[in-house]
C-alpha cells in the first residue's frame, strides 16, 4: 500500500479532528513515539500541543535518560505523569486487604496460565487522561465541556497494526495513528532516527514487566536486574500467591525463579510485547 493510500485508509477509520481543543501524543517512552515526537518537531506530521508519558515509577534509567534527551530537542512540552506506583501495588498485593484497588501484572502462573493485566490501563492510559484534564484546566470531578475534542496520537507501527483501535478513548477523545498513516514500521522508525542523526530510543517497559525476552532481561543494568529478581522472589514469599491469584506467579516464562533462568539462551520466538500504548 502506498503512503497516500495508507493515509487515506487510516484517516477514513480514524479521521483527524479539525481544530481540536488539544492534540496530544501519548508517549510510550520507546522508539515509535519518540520518532513521532521528532517528526512533529520537524513539521512532518501534525504538531501535538503536548506529549504525555504515564510513569509507574519502574522504567529502566535508560528510558528516563532518553526522555530527557528528547525533551531537549523539541519545543513540544513533554509531561511525565505518575498515576500509580507499580512496586507499591506489588507490595500491597502480598499484604492484608486494605480496601484499595490493586492492578494486575501479566505474571506467568505455575499452573500454566497467565494473569490478565490491568497495569497498562492504570499506569499508562489513565495517566494520559488525567494529565489531559489538567491541561484543559479541569478540577477533579469536573465534567469535560460538551464541545471539547482532544485528539490522541498513538505510536503503533505497521508491524503491530492489529493493535490499532484498542485505546479506550473517552467520548471527548479521538484516536489517531500517524505511523500507520505514513506506512511506517518499527524498522522504518529506527532508520528515520538514524538518517536524521537522533539517538535510538530504548525499548520501553517496566523493569519488572514479564513481557521480556531473554535478550531484554540481559539489557537491564545489574542493579535493575537485581531489583527484578527481588520482586520475583517477593511475589512467591511464604509459598503463597498475591491476593487475587490462585497459583504462584513468576516474572519469566520458564516459571522458575528469575535468578535461575539461563538468560544466555537464544529466543526462539519474537518478544511478547505490551500493547502499543504501553511500550511504543
Amino acid at each position: 500500500m502506498s503512503v497516500q493510500s495508507s493515509r487515506e485508509f487510516w484517516r477514513a477509520i480514524h479521521p483527524p479532528v479539525e481544530k481540536p481543543t488539544l492534540r496530544i501524543l501519548s508517549h510510550g517512552g520507546g522508539v515509535q513515539t519518540s520518532t513521532l515526537l521528532f517528526m512533529a518537531e520537524r513539521g512532518e506530521i501534525d504538531r501535538p500541543d503536548a506529549a504525555i508519558m504515564g510513569d509507574g515509577g519502574n522504567e529502566p534509567q535508560a528510558v528516563y535518560d532518553y526522555l530527557a534527551y528528547a525533551s531537549e530537542r523539541t519545543r513540544i512540552p513533554v509531561y511525565l505523569y505518575n498515576n500509580a506506583n507499580i512496586l507499591e501495588h506489588i507490595r500491597r498485593s502480598k499484604g492484608l486487604p486494605d480496601g484499595k484497588q490493586l492492578m494486575a501484572l501479566p505474571y506467568y502462573l505455575a499452573d500454566g496460565g497467565r494473569m490478565m493485566r490491568t497495569c497498562t490501563n492504570t499506569v499508562k492510559i489513565e495517566a494520559v487522561t488525567k494529565q489531559v484534564r489538567q491541561l484543559l484546566g479541569l478540577t477533579k470531578g469536573q465534567r469535560v465541556p460538551l464541545n471539547t475534542r482532544v485528539e490522541v496520537m498513538i505510536g503503533i507501527s505497521t508491524d503491530e497494526k492489529s493493535r490499532a483501535g484498542g485505546f479506550p478513548a473517552e467520548r471527548w477523545q479521538s484516536v489517531r495513528y500517524p505511523l500507520l498513516e505514513e506506512e511506517m514500521s518499527f524498522g522504518d522508525c529506527l532508520r528515520w532516527l538514524d538518517d536524521r542523526q537522533y539517538k535510538r530510543a530504548p525499548r520501553s517497559r517496566c523493569i519488572v514487566c514479564p513481557f521480556r525476552s531473554n535478550e531484554s532481561w540481559r539489557q537491564l543494568t545489574k542493579a535493575e536486574f537485581e531489583q527484578a529478581c527481588e520482586v520475583d522472589d517477593f511475589i512467591r514469599e511464604g509459598g503463597t500467591p498475591p491476593r487475587g491469584y490462585q497459583s504462584l506467579p513468576y516474572l519469566h516464562a520458564d516459571r522458575v525463579p528469575l535468578r535461575q533462568v539461563d538468560l544466555s539462551r537464544v529466543d526462539l520466538f519474537p518478544e511478547d510485547d505490551c500493547t502499543g500504548s504501553c511500550s511504543t
